[in-house]
């Protein structure tokens, strides 16, 4: 099965605005006929796969009917397997401090240049090891301020 996208994306892919996309997603959603599939409501946006953005972008958008651009699939540089990677707040809970301070502290890990911690969304991930170099760094725990 392909990879679910969100609209948005779909409508970037496509050549649509993100807000044009979103409605024509919220239209088809309301017009799903029974053993329709797509697009399927997930939180608050609305998935499908590439082609069937196309089909539903197709069938209700004027502005769809334009060549779309071919979009070669990206590939990921690294895979990261989520199994061994544990989230900030993981980290932080097993480590004894708080969630705040270990994301502010991961965010400038990631500011100075460190391999990890890596954001999906808006989770900062790391192996534990790894949480315990930027715990444990006194470059990362000096907070010099700086006048503006």
């Amino acid at each position: 099965m392909s990879e679910y996208i969100s609209a948005a994306k779909a409508g970037e892919i496509l050549g649509l605005t993100q807000s044009y996309s979103a409605s024509i997603a919220r239209r088809a959603y309301k017009d799903k006929k029974e053993g329709d599939l797509w697009p399927r409501k997930i939180g608050r946006g609305y998935q499908a796969p590439l082609e069937e953005w196309t089909i539903i972008f197709s069938k209700y958008s004027r502005k769809a009917k334009r060549k779309a651009k071919q979009v070669q699939p990206k590939k990921a540089a690294t895979t990261y397997d989520r199994e061994r990677l544990a989230t900030c707040s993981e980290a932080a809970q097993f480590y004894g401090i708080s969630q705040t301070w270990a994301s502010q502290l991961a965010r400038r890990a990631n500011l100075a240049g460190f391999s990890w911690p890596i954001k999906s969304g808006r989770i900062w991930f790391a192996p534990m090891e790894e949480w315990k170099v930027i715990f444990s760094s006194p470059r990362l725990k000096s907070g010099s301020r700086q006048k503006r």
